[in-house]
């Protein structure tokens, strides 16, 4: 509730100052005028899209990436030394991961890093990665077809935040977007037009 009251607020701010001018026209206002200039604006737009951001992450990206990815799995990371933690992992992943897979690492309740993969083997990739030694847990999902795959992994990035995911998730032509990407978008888009200035 407090997510939503504030985004109303911030978009009230933008309405009060987008049509200042046009109000003191009609009704005589004592004070400085409200300014939109491109730094105000610019402001305004950042606070409305992460506050979006917000909303849209808590309300739709968990239920979105449950429609998407099914059979979770959530394996201890154990075994001695970087090579012996990863044979005991990818062992597992061999006999319980079917299909294509979104994994996150984990240490204690924060999420370092999520990934995507048209099998378990995408595992192979961290044989000598840090994450394996940092990491306690790895959690992983089955999704239900290939061209869900960068929207489930996009989905979860949203959802558990990881700490260590440098860029947004890759896209593939032949994919569906994320639908917190696709509804950022359009207000992206909505936004632009409404606080476009004069020329």
């Amino acid at each position: 509730m407090a997510l939503t009251k504030e985004f109303d607020r911030l978009l009230e701010q933008v309405m009060e100052r987008r049509t200042d001018a046009m109000r003191r026209i009609v009704i005589p206002t004592r004070g400085a005028p409200k300014k939109m200039n491109k730094r105000v604006r610019d402001g305004l737009r950042a606070r409305l899209l992460d506050s979006a951001s917000e909303i849209l992450v808590r309300e739709k990206a968990w239920t979105e990436f449950q429609e998407l990815a099914t059979h979770r799995q959530l394996r201890h990371i154990a075994g001695y030394g970087i090579r012996g933690r990863f044979d005991n992992l990818y062992s597992w992943a061999r006999k319980s991961l079917r299909g294509h897979v979104i994994y996150s690492f984990w240490k204690g309740k924060s999420c370092l890093y999520v990934g995507k993969g048209n099998s378990y083997k995408r595992l192979i990739a961290y044989k000598n990665s840090n994450y394996l030694m940092v990491a306690d847990s790895l959690e992983a999902w089955q999704v239900r077809s290939p061209s869900k795959l960068a929207s489930a992994e996009c989905l979860a990035v949203h959802f558990f935040r990881p700490r260590l995911n440098e860029n947004k998730p890759a896209k593939v032509k032949w994919g569906k977007k994320c639908p917190v990407c696709r509804r950022h978008d359009e207000l992206k888009e909505d936004l632009d037009s409404l606080l476009r200035l004069k020329a």
